[in-house]
């Protein structure tokens, strides 16, 4: 009977080797996106500036100075602008204010906000970039202005539920183009 016991106890012993496992590399859905180009989008009243030829404008008939821009199909998002003039009534500091109280109200869902500032002074163009890292709603939000008359906020959002680490291949290529947008515009109507 001690034999018996003593070879099932080394056959249990030995048939419970201990299995290592390996993490599987973080992975991202193959996203088929062209290569970028762009075309001028011109708003003539307030702005122009290049936009991806996968954008086009949507009517938006709820807003006056608003302007929705639609991604594409391979992206199925919206860019929201908001224009407004500055004056006595609506100060620089009431709208940087405005945008921040949208970023704070983001924020909450994303693990990390990353900025960027840009600077053009031969074209009065002033502003800065809000990258959300994380699942919130809206992944992009800047805001660009000359500091005396005028100001536009826009965010991004994409009809996707709000997966960062699935979306990441798009927010990147979506953010690209942001970045160009932003290199090229230019007010309308100079100070």
């Amino acid at each position: 009977m001690k034999k018996l016991f003593f070879l099932v106890s080394v056959i249990f012993f030995f048939s419970c080797e201990e299995e290592t496992f390996v993490p599987k590399p973080p992975t991202h859905l193959a996203v088929d996106l062209p290569s970028h180009s762009y075309q001028k989008y011109s708003d003539s009243a307030h702005y122009s500036f290049n936009i991806s030829k996968l954008w086009s404008e949507r009517a938006n008939i709820k807003e006056r100075d608003s302007l929705i821009i639609y991604l594409g199909k391979e992206i199925d998002g919206d860019l929201h602008f908001q224009y407004a003039q500055i004056d006595t009534l609506n100060s620089l500091s009431m709208h940087i204010n405005k945008t921040f109280a949208k970023i704070d109200f983001h924020k909450v869902k994303a693990k990390q906000l990353k900025d960027t500032t840009f600077i053009f002074r031969d074209k009065k163009v002033y502003g800065s970039l809000y990258e959300f890292i994380g699942n919130s709603a809206t992944n992009f939000q800047f805001y660009l202005t000359d500091s005396t008359r005028n100001f536009v906020r826009s965010e991004l959002l994409i009809r996707r539920k709000p997966n960062y680490d699935s979306l990441q291949p798009t927010l990147n290529y979506i953010k690209t183009d942001l970045i160009h947008l932003i290199n090229t515009f230019e007010w309308t109507k100079k100070n």
